[in-house]
């Protein structure tokens, strides 16, 4: 990608949220 940390930040927060569940 490259969009930018928030990409990054978001994509990371989704998986880090699925890995919790």
């Amino acid at each position: 990608m490259g969009s930018g940390p928030l990409a990054a930040m978001a994509v990371f927060e989704s998986k880090y949220r699925e890995g919790l569940t």
